[in-house]
């Protein structure tokens, strides 16, 4: 990040993004409408589907669009969460990962808009 780049990542409605604190190698999804002053550890990533893993985007990269499955339609989900309590990011908060049930589909039915948990 240039030091000409403001460090506060301000997500739209329908945008959600990931950030990895450097130190803890935890990753949170800030999920919009939110506003999050990065500190000089975070770092935004995403998740590179052919490699299987994090890699660091620039902030023009960051940003991600929602999930959305209007009415009649549906979302094939890869690896939920265990809890079904942590189901989907909370809108306007920046989540921890929760459990994941890796190499598990769901079908997620319309009408619903969601972000994703990384991975």
């Amino acid at each position: 990040m240039s030091e000409t780049e403001s460090k506060d990542l301000a997500l739209a409605p329908n945008e959600y993004a990931f950030c990895m604190g450097s130190q803890s190698g935890s990753i949170r999804t800030f999920s919009g409408p939110f506003n999050h002053s990065l500190s000089k550890t975070d770092q935004l990533v995403r998740f590179n589907s052919e490699l299987k893993k994090f890699e660091s985007v620039n902030w023009s990269n960051a940003k991600m669009v929602k999930h959305v499955a209007p009415e009649g339609w549906y979302i094939s989900l890869k690896n939920p969460a265990k809890d079904p309590n942590k189901k989907h990011p909370t809108d306007g908060t920046a989540s921890v990962m929760p459990d994941l049930e890796i190499s598990r589909k769901i079908i997620v039915p319309g009408p619903v808009s969601f972000s994703s948990w990384p991975g």
